[in-house]
């Protein structure tokens, strides 16, 4: 996937810099082979930066094409405690069944037919299932669709005891999303485990 770091202008690539009012992003995505636009992928997006050396994830957007496969995520503010990392990077992902995502740029994203087998499908949603954003707070609940919708294919295509236990860790994953909040909402481990227990008695069964 390439990623464009959105610089301000005359800033220091290497200092850190408040990123307050981040613009609207838009894109398309279409069918790398023969360059038709593909309709309702789930497209999210990562706005992301560097803390001490580690990258963080601090705002989280979701969405689906349009018959045309375009997305649009809507301008904000960021008045959080990640508007002064370092590095600072806007970065899509897209899922669709049928499909996996061959790279492009982030305005043109670019998809092909799946061909593999079934054991390398449920690899390769496995890996979009680390899809996550941590440190997103409320924002996280965007995402919530699309792991909806890895967890509901991987669902379908896990026969062996393995493949069943691992649906566990993607009902977990969309669970966090789902209930995504601000750090100091979250409470005690425990009250936050609770929260995603009480999710999942009445959701993705």
């Amino acid at each position: 996937m390439v990623i464009a770091i959105l610089l301000l202008s005359g800033c220091c690539l290497m200092c850190p810099k408040a990123v307050e009012e981040w613009p609207a992003e838009q894109g398309v995505v279409v069918d790398k082979d023969t360059g038709e636009p593909i309709e309702g992928v789930y497209v999210i997006g990562h706005w992301e930066g560097y803390v001490g050396g580690h990258n963080v994830c601090f705002h989280a957007e979701g969405t689906r094409t349009d018959a045309q496969g375009r997305f649009v995520f809507p301008a904000w503010r960021n008045t959080g405690p990640y508007n002064t990392t370092r590095y600072q990077q806007y970065a899509p992902r897209p899922y669709v069944r049928g499909y996996k995502d061959v790279g492009g740029h982030i305005t043109r994203m670019e998809m092909v037919r799946f061909t593999g087998t079934r054991e390398e499908r449920l690899a390769y949603l496995w890996k979009m299932a680390g899809s996550t954003c941590n440190q997103a707070g409320s924002s996280k609940r965007n995402l919530f669709p699309f792991f909806e919708a890895i967890y509901l294919e991987a669902k379908e295509l896990s026969k062996t005891q393995e493949e069943l236990e691992k649906l566990d860790k993607y009902r977990y994953w969309a669970a966090q999303q789902a209930i995504g909040v601000d750090g100091d909402e979250t409470g005690s481990v425990s009250e936050y485990k609770a929260r995603i227990n009480k999710f999942l008695e009445g959701h993705l069964r």
